[in-house]
């Protein structure tokens, strides 16, 4: 399978979730989206391995349906339709088993299960979803795939004397 760590996280998540009501799809995407980019910007490398697609509630896994629909296959999650509304309905995931996580580190299932119970607790769906239409995403069509090093450009970075000595000499190469 070429997206066992995507499968391994969403598990891990979906089985550390505090409250299972309230981890929908946005929910879902999103804590995953979070922890990759935190784990990207101190590590160089995400957690799931997966890309991100631009859509309309935010960065979403790219992989994340065949991997959710892999999970449910194996028996290991349950993803069903729920109504919340007379018209709008969310999708729901239960654990069926304990998670592997053979190919996760004990920093990634802390930022996961951290990014899980902070989103999941502390934010609805749609200011989560707000909360990662930033600049990077912004940039991107819709569809569009959004790079883990795009996220650098979404934070300011402070220029120093050295940044400015950095920049004038890169200049001075290529006007060279």
């Amino acid at each position: 399978m070429p997206h066992e760590k995507l499968k391994e996280a969403l598990h891990y998540v979906i089985e550390n979730c505090p409250d299972a009501s309230r981890l929908g799809a946005i929910r879902l995407n999103k804590i995953l989206w979070f922890a990759d980019c935190h784990a990207f910007r101190e590590n160089g490398v995400s957690i799931t391995g997966d890309t991100y697609l631009k859509r309309k509630f935010g960065p979403v896994p790219k992989h994340v349906l065949a991997a959710l629909r892999d999970l449910e296959g194996e028996g290991k999650v349950v993803v069903r339709e729920v109504p919340y509304s007379t018209r709008k309905t969310y999708r729901e995931f239960i654990s069926r088993t304990n998670p592997d996580t053979h190919g996760l580190s004990e920093a990634d299932r802390d930022l996961l299960k951290g990014y899980a119970e902070v989103i999941c607790e502390r934010f609805t769906a749609a200011a989560i979803s707000d909360a990662s239409h930033d600049q990077v995403w912004e940039a991107a069509d819709e569809g569009e795939e959004i790079p883990l090093y795009a996220i650098f450009a979404s934070q300011a970075g402070a220029i120093t004397d050295d940044v400015r000595a950095w920049a004038n000499e890169v200049v001075g190469k290529l006007a060279a």
